[in-house]
């Protein structure tokens, strides 16, 4: 799951019981990004990381929560690489520093 800190780094107020997480099965990145499940391709490689387009479902939920989900989908988008260590799973690129607990999944 996405840590507190990260969620904070991307927008000022976090909703309490948003869950932002990513999972990576079978060729495909997939999670829940505060609202709405999304998912789709990606490529790794010697710590090089890039996501394809994702399908995501299309529910409405409070505009915090939008906001969250908004700016992580975004932040997605500038990932170029990847790090595992103590602590999590961490994807970077461009602004963009998102960790993840937990297995790569964690609440905001």
């Amino acid at each position: 799951m996405l840590d507190a800190a990260s969620a904070g780094s991307l927008v000022d107020l976090v909703p309490r019981d948003a869950t932002v997480d990513l999972r990576f099965q079978d060729g495909q990145a997939q999670g829940k990004a505060a609202c709405n499940s999304y998912g789709g391709d990606y490529e790794a490689d010697d710590g090089s990381l890039s996501f394809g387009t994702f399908a995501q479902t299309v529910m409405a939920c409070d505009p915090p929560v939008m906001a969250l989900e908004t700016a992580y989908l975004d932040a997605l988008t500038k990932v170029s690489g990847y790090q595992i260590g103590d602590a999590g799973l961490v994807l970077t690129g461009g602004n963009v520093a998102l960790t993840f607990t937990g297995g790569g999944s964690a609440t905001a």
